[in-house]
Order: C-alpha cells, then structure tokens, then sequence
C-alpha cells in the first residue's frame, strides 16, 4: 500500500499530533490562567521605607509572643486559644492595622508602569482621589456613600487589587506585630458556596483546604461546629447551602474563610446586607462585629443605605461622596458634632438622624464647595494621627495571598467535587450524557450494519485488465453498491466523532464556566494554586469523558464482530479528539470574561466550525492551500478520524496486492 501512498505506520503519526494538540493547548491554559489569575504579575512597585525608620515593637508589658516558636497544639481543636494567643490580642486591639495615605486610583490601566496624581491628563478619569484613612484591629467598619462614590473599587484596593491603576504617591501602611492575611468576599456570595454541600459539609472541607499545611493533627469536623456556633447556624448545620435564607448564606461565606488555623485578619466584604430584610441585615452585622471582636479581626464592609439600627453596630464609618473624596471618617456617634462644626445649617444640631444629612451631602459631586470643605477637613483629621508606632510601609501596597501546589489539596478538591456533584452537579450533567447516548441510539439507527462490512479493496491489476479489455460485467454494480456503503460509512465515522466531541466540548466548557468562580474567589484568597485547581479539572473531567465515551461508542459499535479489538480502538481515538476539545473549550472560557457568557457561547460555535472545516470531513485538506493544510494541524478531528479509518481498513483488511479505495481517497 506504501506503493500507493497509503501509510499504515501514519496511524502513530496520527496519535502524535491528538497528544501533541492536547499538551499545547493545556500549556496555553496553565499559562494564561497564572497570568489571569496570579496578581503578584501585576504588582505596582511602590516607594519602599527605609530600615532605619522601623521601630521595634516594645513588649515590656505583655509577653513575648513570636509566630515563628508558637506551635498550635491540634489534637483536639475546639478554637480555645492559648494564653500568648489572647495576650496579644490584648496588645494589639485597638491599635492601627491598615493605613492608607493619598491614594489615588485611575479608572483604567496605562501602558505606563508610573502615573502620578500630580500630572493628571484631562482624559483621564479618576474613581479615587487622594484618600486617607486607617483601620484598626478588632473593629467593624463600614465603607458608605452613593452609587458610583468609590466603594467596591476601594475595598478591591485595599484588599490588594487593582494595583496597576493607582497613583505613584499612593502609600500603605501595615500593622508590624504580626503577617498581614487578607480575604476578599463578594456581594453576590453564590460564588463561595458550592450547592449540593450542606453548610457543615462546606465548613469542613473549606477547613481541609485552608489547613492543608498545618503540621499536626486538625479535627475539621470540630472546627466547622464550633463555626457553626459563632455564626448562629447550629440548626442549620445539615442544610443544603442552596436552602439556606439569604443571611445564613451571608454568614457562612464568611464562615468559610474562618476555618483557616490562622485566620485572615483584614477581610473586605462587599455589600454584606444586600438583598436582606432590615431583620437579617441586622443579624448579619451583629454577626461581623461579634466575630471581629472575638478573633481581633479588621473587618471592611461596603454598605449602601443602611438603617440607623445597623449603622450604629459599626466601630468606625468612612463615608465617600461621589468622585471618590472621603468627607467623614469616624464613630457613627460622632457625625452630629462634626457637621455641626463645618456647616451653618442649624437644624443639624436638632436633626434625629445627623446621617442622613451625611449621606445626603455625599450625594453631592466632589467639585461642590461644601463637599471639598468636608473632605478637607476629615483628611486633617484624619492626618493628626501617625500611623509609624503601629504599622510599616509596604512597598508593593497590600499583599495577595500566595499558593503553593500541594497534591493533597488536589485531593480534597476531588473528594468535594463528587458531594457536589452527588448532590447538585448529577442533573447538569445527566442530561448533557443522555443527550449524547439518544444521539447515539439514532445513529445507530440512521445507518444500516452492513455497511462495516465491505473492504473496499481495489485490485490495480483486475481493474487495468478490465479496463484495458472493456471487460465490464453485473460485479460493477456491486462496486458501485459498495464504494456506496463505504462512503456511508465515513459519513457515519465523522457524524459519530463530531457529535461526541461537540457534546461533551459543550458539556465541559459549561460546567467548567460554571465552576471556575468558586475557583477565583477561592484561589484570591488563599486556598490553593491555581495548577491544583486545573489539575483536579483534569482527573475529574477526564474520568467522565471516558466513562461517557464507553457507553457511546458500545452503542455504535458495529466494528466488532468484523475485525476484533475495533471497539477499544473506537472509544480511544474518540477520547483523545473530546480532551483535546476539551482542553480549548477551558481556553477560551478563561478568555472570555466570567460573566460573559454570551461570548463563551460565540467562541464554541467558532471552535466547533473551524474545526468541522479543518477535519478532512468534508473539505480535501490535501487539495487545499498549504496555509489551510498547516491550519489543519490544530484540529485533533482530523487527525483523529484519519487514525480511526486507518485502523479500522489498514491491518490486514486487503491483501498484498489491494488497496483500500477509502484511504486512497483520504
């Protein structure tokens, strides 16, 4: 057959290129998911202070505490701290752990690494403009003012984002008694809580992944309980967090985050009573304000028109005005005596709710003279107090959490993956499978069995006698019935690769669209590498393919009692081309944005088209230029449906001197 240009041997060459496709284009996704997704790459180097202007930290009244010699004992966790543990929570309560001075941040990036607020271009649009403020440990404070003032944007700066848009004046500060460890929660928490997971379930495992590196023995279980407790959830421990009312879902997102051993001690939170009834909204933050009080933590929440009820549950209130200037920083009690001082309005100093005239002069734009009057005086309040005795200079701004890969993470993400898919993620994917396996049914059906069976060997010596004889007989109907039935039989071969690969392609990129945002709020914060994430991807999705690809191809077969060992083969090629697909349907889903899914939609149909054109299915690829012949290495179907015609007419199927007509052709 190699005298004919028929190559056997090329089904090796074939099986080459399915992996050689499969391994770039997960080179392609590991690459771009570290430069999506790692925020260190995206660091702005800020001004770095000198050694010499460090301060010691005095402990002359309290006892030496030092994270590196204190080792948790975990045999049996029940959150009761240590004597040193509560002793520096003493030391530090009340002091200064986050402070920020003239920060101001740009609305878009710059394909320059410096901008500086004093050199200010007139396109250029501001969302922050020269902020000041402080936080302080163990205290709940609250980010308030009008739509559009700045909030989320400042609680995403403080949190560690968005650092290529800030000003070069801008300046962090950061408590010097212990690791700053920041957490990041979103205003719409269905992207924390995984559904199908009770609310114990989610602890325990957030508590696995967040404790993975801890040396000795944590009890899991023990913690999320104890959890459970604090965030008033008891009863609702055995409850699908898909169940649960909007405030306990609330809370267990923050609950999540708690699990850790060593807790985040600056956590933002976007919009905490969003969606809530004034009753929740109130439970939730008498909930934040108790937890920040028993761990000494810094809690940042955003809020947007809070009661009187819940705004006096706050330690500390910093109110934007629309333009992103700060016009109060202070004690929710303290608002009547500092507007009384600044404006001439007498019916503030008998006004009941002093801050709703606040918020009413926040809604004002920041050119307005009384608004840059308030803002300037809030900075000189502000500015009175030194951060230096408390904190140090950061030169990056606020540090991002780094992960490392661990295999162990790789296993609990797998051991929680399948109780979610046991109790959420079946159905999705039970209807996608039985869709498939219908198709396959009527493709079974479509197609008569007797055309697996003609060889479609063409003997070059009968058929140039015959021609050079005009010997023509009825065995030329039966030539013609038979390249008939072979040409049925590759549009079988292509139709049954091409709806395996595009169902489960769709399959997987939904799903993984769907998941890959517990994923980012996960990865932000710390709970593992974004390689652990991919790789568990893999296994999982991978296991299901094959599984799926089993079913379908024992439903088609019709290879088997014509040449042994077609089956296997069959399911083979076909898993090799579906990962491959699948591989650039997770590609372009990183491309597309996390909530775009019209454009993920776009993308596929693109992927699936270029491919159906590039396969050799229904376009000559060999007859095609060479620029298409070389765009034709990137689509796995081709290569795939070549190897399977190979192996299903090119081992023994003709004799020395035949060829088959199909692989002629091919």
């Amino acid at each position: 057959m190699i005298d004919y240009g028929i190559d056997t041997t090329k089904i090796y060459s074939d099986v080459i290129k399915i992996f050689t496709n499969i391994v770039i284009i997960r080179m392609m996704t590991i690459i771009l998911m570290f430069f999506r997704f790692s925020a260190n790459l995206s660091a702005k180097k800020f001004s770095q202070s000198k050694i010499d202007q460090l301060k010691p930290i005095n402990f002359d009244t309290v006892i030496d505490v030092s994270y590196e010699n204190v080792d948790i004992d975990l045999t049996e966790v029940t959150r009761n701290k240590e004597d040193k543990e509560i002793d520096f929570e003493k030391f530090t309560n009340g002091k200064i752990m986050i402070a920020w001075r003239s920060v101001t941040l740009f609305a878009t990036t710059s394909i320059y690494e410096i901008r500086s607020a004093n050199d200010i271009k007139p396109d250029s649009k501001l969302i922050l403009r020269n902020l000041n403020g402080q936080f302080r440990f163990g205290t709940l404070n609250a980010l308030m003012g009008p739509s559009g003032a700045g909030k989320t944007s400042l609680l995403k700066v403080l949190n560690g984002q968005m650092k290529t848009r800030l000003s070069v004046e801008s300046k962090f500060f950061l408590t010097k008694y212990c690791p700053t460890r920041v957490c990041y929660l979103t205003q719409e928490v269905s992207g924390h809580l995984m559904p199908g997971l009770t609310a114990l379930q989610s602890l325990i495992y957030a508590s696995k992944l967040k404790n993975a590196f801890e040396s000795s023995l944590v009890n899991h279980e023990r913690i999320a309980v104890n959890l459970l407790n604090e965030l008033g959830m008891a009863d609702s421990a055995d409850t699908f967090v898909q169940k649960c009312s909007g405030g306990e879902r609330k809370r267990l997102a923050l609950g999540l985050e708690l699990t850790s051993l060593r807790m985040p001690n600056l956590i933002c939170i976007d919009e905490p009573t969003s969606g809530l009834d004034s009753n929740s909204a109130e439970i939730v933050i008498a909930c934040l304000r108790r937890v920040a009080q028993l761990h000494n933590l810094t809690i940042i929440a955003s809020v947007h028109q809070p009661n009187i009820e819940v705004l006096m549950m706050f330690d500390q209130l910093y109110v934007l005005a629309k333009g992103g200037v700060c016009v109060y920083s202070g004690k929710p009690t303290n608002i009547r005596q500092y507007l009384s001082r600044i404006s001439t309005d007498e019916t503030i100093k008998n006004d009941e709710f002093p801050v709703e005239k606040l918020i009413k002069y926040s809604c004002l734009n920041h050119s307005n003279l009384f608004v840059q009057e308030l803002a300037k005086n809030a900075n000189e309040k502000i500015l009175k107090e030194n951060p230096d005795e408390d904190t140090v200079s950061v030169m990056d701004g606020i540090p991002t959490n780094m992960n490392r890969f661990s295999l162990r993470h790789s296993w609990f993400l797998i051991q929680r993956y399948f109780t979610y898919f046991k109790g959420y993620q079946w159905l999705p994917f039970s209807i996608f499978t039985i869709m498939l396996i219908s198709q396959g049914n009527n493709l079974r059906s479509m197609f008569d069995e007797k055309i697996a069976q003609p060889s479609g060997c063409i003997d070059w010596d009968d058929d140039y006698n015959n021609t050079c004889n005009n010997n023509y007989n009825d065995n030329d109907v039966e030539k013609n019935e038979e390249m008939f039935d072979l040409k049925l039989n590759f549009v079988r071969n292509y139709s049954t690769l091409f709806t395996a690969t595009l169902f489960l392609l769709l399959q997987t990129s939904f799903i993984f669209y769907n998941d890959i945002r517990y994923f980012w709020n996960e990865h932000r914060n710390g709970w593992y590498s974004a390689g652990v994430f991919y790789l568990t991807r893999i296994i999982i999705e991978w296991i299901q393919i094959m599984a799926v690809l089993a079913i379908f191809d024992y439903i088609i077969d019709i290879y088997e009692p014509i040449q042994s060992g077609m089956y296997f083969w069959q399911w083979f090629f076909h898993s090799m081309a579906t990962i491959s697909m699948q591989g650039a349907g997770y590609l372009l889903t990183i491309m597309a944005n996390k909530d775009d899914f019209k454009t993920l939609a776009i993308l596929l149909v693109g992927l699936g088209i270029s491919n159906a054109l590039l396969s050799n299915g229904g376009t000559p690829i060999r007859q095609l230029h060479y620029f298409y012949q070389f765009l034709s290495n990137i689509s796995p179907l081709r290569f795939a449906i070549e190897a399977l015609l190979l192996r299903l007419y090119g081992f023994g199927r003709c004799l020395p001197r035949q060829t088959p007509a199909l692989l002629y052709k091919l």
